[in-house]
């Protein structure tokens, strides 16, 4: 008996059929809001928001074409690396499917703003606006000018986001190596750690202080790096998403312990196989990863409303989404 199966609960032959539906569904169902999500944005005319008059200082302006170069490579790379396996006529691994299933919560990307407008992206970007308002619930003002970096953002669902949960995993597993008592919370908690402060934050430390790609202009001053001004980083968002990557880590590092996952787990023990069990594989993961993502924006959507701060007064017009 595998470790997976050992601990796996053992339900009724009904109740298994149950969960091992639960995850393929919840994906089945994000795919079909974002279809519709966007399918009315494009139907309504996406339009790309006015930069406005401020100039942008040479480094930045320079920084944002090279950033959006790397990321074209980037997501190139990535879909070559998946292309290459069904070319093969293989079984894509777990991460393969995290990467599609982290593409697939791409439609989420600008929900961290759907109640309180603290996070947008530079209007330099190339961008057509963003889908916003066609998203159920999106309270925010102006959400048609919203800038959605379409060189950037897809790229970085489907490459550079698993990546930072599969660090998250190769973190807990060498954590779990060296330390074998630890017990499952504290592995967990360990690669949260991790990945907030040795992925997430580097990254977003280059992105927004350095060049400018992204900003959070409404969170609170006090609770930020560099807090007076437009390029402020507020200290909770590294632990949120960090949160996100981790969950989805998580998964990948039972993987790499056990053999299996336990969304493989749920379709093994309802008795599912075959072509069927693939789809359903697929299902599952981008379900996972939706929630995953959703987490955090739920999390810091919360956030944004109880503590949030006037916009800072340096603030140049390309990072007011029209407002200007």
């Amino acid at each position: 008996m595998t470790t997976a199966e050992a601990t796996s609960p053992q339900l009724e032959p009904n109740a298994r059929s149950l969960w091992a539906y639960a995850w393929p569904t919840v994906g089945a169902a994000a795919i079909l809001l974002q279809m519709y999500i966007f399918a009315s944005w494009i139907a309504a005319g996406p339009t790309a928001p006015n930069a406005g008059p401020d100039p942008i200082s040479d480094f930045p302006r320079y920084g944002l074409i090279v950033f959006q170069t790397a990321m074209i490579a980037v997501g190139i790379g990535g879909v070559i690396y998946i292309a290459r396996t069904l070319w093969n006529r293989e079984c894509l691994s777990l991460f393969q499917l995290v990467m599609i299933g982290w593409l697939c919560t791409w439609w989420q990307d600008p929900l961290v703003s759907m109640a309180e407008r603290g996070f947008t992206y530079n209007s330099k970007l190339v961008n057509a606006g963003c889908w916003c308002d066609q998203v159920p619930g999106w309270s925010s003002e102006n959400g048609s000018q919203f800038v959605e970096p379409l060189l950037i953002t897809p790229p970085a669902y489907l490459v550079v986001l698993p990546l930072g949960a599969l660090f998250s995993a190769y973190v807990i597993r060498w954590v779990a190596k060296r330390w074998s008592n630890l017990n499952d919370v504290v592995l967990f908690v360990i690669g949260w750690a991790g990945v907030s402060l040795l992925f997430q934050f580097p990254l977003e430390l280059i992105a927004t202080r350095l060049i400018h790609v992204d900003v959070w202009l409404s969170s609170p001053g006090n609770v930020s790096l560099w807090g007076d001004h437009f390029y402020k980083m507020p200290v909770y968002e590294f632990p949120l998403f960090g949160l996100a990557l981790v969950t989805t880590g998580w998964v990948l590092y039972l993987n790499m312990r056990d053999g299996k996952s336990f969304l493989d787990v749920r379709l093994e023990s309802a008795g599912i196989s075959g072509r069927r069990a693939s789809t359903m594989r697929v299902l599952a993961v981008i379900g996972y990863s939706n929630f995953s993502n959703a987490l955090y924006i739920a999390l810091f959507v919360i956030v944004s409303v109880v503590f949030k701060d006037s916009i800072p007064a340096d603030t140049p017009s390309w990072l007011l989404y029209g407002r200007h």
